[in-house]
């Protein structure tokens, strides 16, 4: 993300404006899809579940890849997984992606 500083009219204080337009299409192409590459392969549950909460943060970006791609890997990990102190939460953040996009779908269907 390119940041730049941008003066108010006080003039002693500075506003961050981000200007992510141009990062969204890498985002999208390139970030997500190899998140969601390292999250399938990653040989430790704290190295998942990292790159899952990332990818939960960006979801917003790619939101129907994103939520199908780890709706699919949270139903298929294994059960030592499921037993580590991380899971709940990430579950929960998943789910509530899925969902989001879920209810998404549906209003898009009744306009």
């Amino acid at each position: 993300l390119q940041i730049d500083g941008v003066n108010n009219d006080a003039g002693n204080s500075r506003d961050i404006s981000y200007r992510a337009a141009g990062d969204i299409p890498i985002l999208k192409e390139k970030l997500i899809p190899a998140l969601i590459g390292l999250l399938w392969t990653a040989p430790t549950a704290d190295i998942k579940f990292s790159f899952a909460r990332c990818l939960v943060q960006l979801s917003p970006f790619n939101a129907e890849y994103v939520s199908t791609s780890l709706k699919n890997w949270i139903s298929s990990i294994p059960q030592h997984f499921k037993e580590h102190w991380l899971y709940p939460e990430v579950y929960n953040m998943i789910d509530f992606i899925v969902e989001r996009r879920a209810n998404s779908i549906k209003k898009s269907r009744t306009f």
